[in-house]
């Protein structure tokens, strides 16, 4: 079972972010200091970028789980209205989210089939729906375990409410692409913002490599530069971060 709160990289992404950022720190030793012994001076950097790396793979893992979740409960409130009980309409669930995806990589449907044999071993389903929600982090699958458990014990009307859930879900998924088309534009110009400097300084490279080779014959010049990189790599991180909103 994985624990999607945290990554970790298999060796094919290992292999990309290693290519990668082999080709960032050569790029920026050449630029930053003329030297490929810069390399030793931009390695530190790179833990945080990992880092960052990371975490953007883990949030792409969890968005997506959560649009498939969305319509995985819109089938599950398909079912239990045509009749199912709740354990079929989770294998009918799983079976539309097969059809819908169509062979195409899925994060939840690997976890709709151990439910499934979960649920087979006798195991309840809001038990197995509580341990996916703590190894994703997805509050939607917390509360629908929780809505389930209680439902059972006190006979509300799970039907109504799983309905009510797909709407507040939908309407949290709507606001949210909304929200990512308003700030497209300023997460574009932060791109272009952080790699303004070092546009501007290969710039000079080719058309002037002179006036800055003072940068890079002396120990005041080499950590006017290392300076340099590290506030860029700053203010990218916190950037980022500014601009990440999430509903």
């Amino acid at each position: 079972m994985i624990d999607y709160r945290s990554w970790r990289l298999s060796g094919k992404e290992w292999g990309i972010l290693i290519i990668q950022y082999s080709l960032w720190v050569m790029f920026h030793a050449y630029l930053f200091f003329h030297s490929l012994i810069g390399i030793l001076f931009l390695l530190p950097l790179l833990i945080p970028k990992i880092k960052a790396y990371r975490d953007r793979c883990r949030r792409k893992r969890k968005q997506q789980m959560l649009r498939e979740w969305k319509e995985a409960l819109r089938f599950i409130q398909v079912s239990l209205e045509a009749g199912y009980s709740l354990e079929n309409s989770f294998a009918a669930a799983r079976t539309e989210l097969e059809r819908l995806v169509n062979g195409n990589p899925s994060v939840l449907l690997d976890e709709l089939y151990l439910l499934e044999r979960k649920l087979a071993m006798s195991v309840r389903i809001e038990d197995a729906l509580e341990d996916l929600a703590q190894r994703s982090g997805i509050e939607e699958i917390e509360d629908l375990a929780q809505v389930i458990s209680l439902g059972k014990r006190s006979g509300g009307n799970l039907i109504h409410i799983i309905r009510k859930m797909n709407v507040s879900l939908t309407n949290k998924w709507e606001v949210e692409e909304e929200i990512q088309t308003m700030i497209s534009g300023k997460k574009m110009e932060q791109k272009i913002m952080s790699y303004m400097p070092v546009g501007i300084l290969l710039y000079m490279r080719i058309t002037n490599g002179a006036y800055i080779r003072s940068l890079y014959e002396n120990a005041v010049g080499t950590i006017v530069c290392l300076a340099g990189i590290a506030v860029m790599q700053w203010a990218e991180y916190y950037a980022a971060k500014i601009i990440r909103i999430e509903v």
